[in-house]
């Protein structure tokens, strides 16, 4: 096992079975009380997060921060963008989570936003890494200077760019690969980080992978776009090629690679 991550004990695997029970319930939860997407996004990310919170103490402060600016500054921004050009679009029942904010996007899509990374580095920092650092980097400065920026930049594009459908054939492919560079650039520059992202993209590839099927046989979410290949990955409901490729598999990784460099030791 490398210096760098935690080793495996029996409590930790006690945790991961509890995660695993969770997630099975959590999809039969919603299947069987067709729950709006809201509530399915509840089940999915927080309350394993919150359990794991209680299991063992955590650096919450940066978490949430972490979360805030990677989750809801920087991926807002890239989502209002995407739902712009209708890359996907999401659907909620209740009135006040469906009410549009800008573009596309509606009011829950920025809950779900923190709620996504703040998952993620929770089950990181829980089953993975090692914390050595417990106060702001510079670099965590310069990320909230920047993620405001980014997002000033989507806002303006949404009230003053170009207008659907004029360029909005294969959005998900691009913004899929530009969101994707992070995953590339830890190839290359950091392998001693690989093995932990990899282990932490693989549980999440998993809960991914359940509440999509989930939420396609809930009609939670769709795909009006142009993609670079359609398939049937529940029946009667295609998704695209760009929805794996960007989003189910590699996802996590991304999140957990962007902690590490602008809030972590990067190791």
């Amino acid at each position: 096992m490398q210096k760098n991550i935690k080793k495996i004990t029996s409590a930790k695997l006690f945790d991961l079975f509890i995660l695993i029970v969770l997630l099975i319930v959590g999809a039969a939860t919603s299947l069987v009380f067709r729950l709006d997407l809201f509530y399915s996004v509840i089940i999915y990310l927080f309350l394993p997060s919150v359990y794991l919170i209680f299991r063992e103490k955590k650096d919450l402060k940066k978490i949430i921060i972490a979360s805030l600016i990677i989750g809801v500054f920087f991926g807002m921004s890239w989502n209002f963008i995407a739902e712009y050009y209708l890359a996907w679009q999401t659907n909620y029942s209740l009135d006040f989570l469906n009410y549009i904010i800008i573009g596309n996007t509606p009011l829950a899509d920025v809950i779900w936003g923190f709620l996504i990374p703040f998952s993620v580095i929770i089950f990181y920092e829980h089953f993975l890494d090692i914390e050595h650092i417990h106060v702001l980097k510079r670099k965590s400065y310069l990320a909230v200077i920047w993620s405001i920026v980014f997002l000033f930049i989507a806002c303006f594009w949404i009230w003053f760019g170009p207008h659907q459908p004029k360029i909005g054939s294969y959005v998900y492919a691009i913004m899929g690969a530009l969101a994707c560079l992070p995953l590339v650039g830890l190839i290359f520059e950091r392998k001693v980080l690989l093995l932990k992202t990899f282990l932490c993209g693989l549980y999440f590839a998993l809960v991914n992978t359940v509440f999509e099927v989930t939420a396609l046989i809930l009609g939670q979410w769709s795909f009006p776009g142009s993609y670079l290949i359609d398939f049937e990955f529940v029946k009667g409901n295609p998704i695209p090629l760009e929805e794996i490729i960007f989003w189910i598999l590699p996802s996590a990784m991304v999140f957990v690679i962007l902690f590490e460099y602008l809030f972590d030791d990067f190791k």
